[in-house]
């Protein structure tokens, strides 16, 4: 049922009490005239013969019109239930909507969630691949680093061996050189020393023949 249609309803619903609460009205004036109208022909009865029919009619009247004010009250009681129902069957199948819709949404939900957790591991996984093969390239360049390092230790050691040995070798030619300038020196000064002793011995003997004459 629409809103349109249910105002409907409930506009006819209103203006339906409102003719049986007339009605109601109309009867208690009616009742209250016929007893009224009894009385004054129990008084009169003798001489109001006419009046009496009146008042069946009149008292005709009313019971048809107390069985349309029942009849009225009576559907309007049904369009009541009707509406009630409709309206408790318009609130299930809304609760019904609402419960499935709730239901797809927690499911929804739990779907999108499921999948971010997928999403979750596996960007885990490749991040803890990525960083195993940085890791791996990272210690493979290490190691050649290291080698690289070892070998120009070791020719940095070689050459620094080399020139060692030069100048050991050189230490070892300049000393030999020097021995051998010190020998010559050595000769040369023995040389000088005989010449100088041969000199004096000769100046001795000249002073020797000298002092003699």
């Amino acid at each position: 049922m629409t809103g349109e249609e249910l105002e409907r309803t409930i506009e006819f619903i209103i203006d339906q009490q409102a003719k049986s609460f007339a009605g109601i009205e109309s009867l208690k004036e009616g009742h209250q005239e016929l007893r009224q109208e009894i009385q004054a022909l129990k008084e009169i009865s003798q001489i109001h013969a006419a009046s009496i029919e009146q008042l069946a009619a009149i008292t005709l009247n009313l019971n048809e019109r107390q069985n349309k004010a029942d009849e009225d009250a009576r559907r309007t009681r049904e369009v009541l239930l009707k509406t009630v129902e409709s309206l408790r069957e318009s609130q299930s199948k809304t609760f019904e909507a609402i419960h499935e819709s709730q239901g797809k949404a927690f499911e929804a939900i739990r779907e999108n969630q499921k999948r971010n957790d997928e999403v979750m591991r596996e960007h885990r996984l490749k991040h803890d691949e990525a960083m195993r093969e940085n890791q791996l390239r990272h210690d493979e360049a290490m190691r050649e680093h290291q080698l690289k390092h070892d070998e120009v230790m070791h020719e940095h050691q070689l050459k620094h061996d080399e020139a060692i040995r030069n100048i050991h070798e050189a230490i070892r030619e300049s000393q030999n050189r020097t021995d051998a300038q010190i020998a010559q020196l050595t000769q040369k000064m023995d040389a000088q020393g005989e010449r100088f002793e041969s000199f004096v011995k000769v100046v001795e003997r000249y002073i020797t023949g000298n002092g003699k004459a």
